[in-house]
């Protein structure tokens, strides 16, 4: 988890982020496949999916408003399912893909939800308590190394825009403070 913890926070590019994540989710838990979605609290909806191990589209638009990913998300718990075929809340696209136990994590950081992360296996019963514990540490980090890569993108954008701004103004800049005074 260690080593973990150092890999997620090299990178500041929200893409690698999310690939690193999946990829230590998928090693720790012996999991076949994971996926996560980020979640914009401005907006209420999911807005970036990533997943591996298993092919097709797992974007956001196959999320049910009432779903389990909702459902991990609002309450903030994690949610064991050891047999898919059995557990009605199972998503019909997880399912098909054929996914036979998973886990549910939700990703928080300093108390506001950030996105749900799943890991999945293809076989039924392959995880346990332990497993989501591990995961659900795991998710922890998560959170602050997706946080800590929007913050940067934020930062990023608003530098880039600023910058625009700057060679656009042919003419010179006046910059004023708040009591009239030109700096």
């Amino acid at each position: 988890l260690y080593q973990a913890s150092v890999a997620l926070s090299t990178s500041v590019d929200l893409e690698s982020v999310l690939r690193r994540i999946s990829t230590v989710a998928r090693e720790i838990s012996r999991a076949d496949a994971a996926s996560l979605y980020v979640y914009d609290e401005r907006t209420d909806s999911f807005t970036r999916a990533f997943a591996s191990g298993v092919t097709g589209d797992w974007s956001p638009a196959h999320l049910r408003s009432t779903g389990m990913t909702r459902r991990v998300l609002k309450e903030g718990k994690p949610v064991l399912v050891t047999d898919t075929h059995t557990n009605p809340e199972v998503n019909p696209h997880t399912l098909d893909a054929g996914v036979g136990s998973l886990i549910a994590v939700p990703l928080i950081s300093q108390g506001q939800p950030v996105g749900v992360m799943y890991v999945g296996s293809f076989k039924i019963h392959q995880f346990d308590e332990g497993d989501v514990q591990l995961v659900s540490a795991l998710a922890n980090q998560a959170a602050v190394a997706i946080s800590n890569a929007r913050l940067f993108g934020d930062i990023a954008e608003s530098r880039d825009r600023l910058q625009a701004i700057l060679d656009s103004a042919s003419d010179g800049l006046l910059i004023f403070e708040s009591d009239s005074r030109i700096l």
